[in-house]
């Protein structure tokens, strides 16, 4: 799963942090998703639920997975995914803005946990988990 692109042709949106997974329905799924953005914007002002610091991803938003750990013996998976900027032309996956794990852009990224029920890659494959 490394390597993969996903892309979600909607608008999606998530919660900020790392007590949404232990709440707001979390508990019973198996797999948590850490995302790197740069795009994300947080729309807590214009939420019904400011608390939650919701975060905004535009349709078409692409991510590439570069790592997926699992623990309890199999039964969790957190999935880190970076979201991609796509370059034209050379029909290759280009990523202008983020380089590396360390990059110096890292301080600027918005870290969300989502659940799974609308992943979808940019081939068009839906994955459940």
């Amino acid at each position: 799963m490394p390597g993969s692109l996903i892309m979600w042709p909607k608008f999606n949106s998530s919660k900020k942090g790392k007590e949404v997974a232990r709440g707001g329905g979390f508990n019973e799924r198996n797999t948590h998703f850490k995302i790197y953005s740069l795009t994300g914007r947080p729309i807590g002002k214009f939420s019904h639920f400011p608390d939650e610091d919701e975060i905004l991803f535009l349709p078409y938003s692409t991510f590439i997975v570069f790592r997926h750990e699992t623990t309890h013996h199999g039964a969790l998976h957190t999935i880190y995914m970076r979201q991609l900027e796509l370059g034209l032309g050379d029909q290759k996956k280009t990523d202008e803005i983020v380089q590396s794990e360390l990059n110096s852009n890292e301080r600027k990224f918005v870290k969300v946990t989502v659940d799974s029920r609308d992943l979808t890659s940019s081939s068009g494959d839906t994955y459940s988990f």
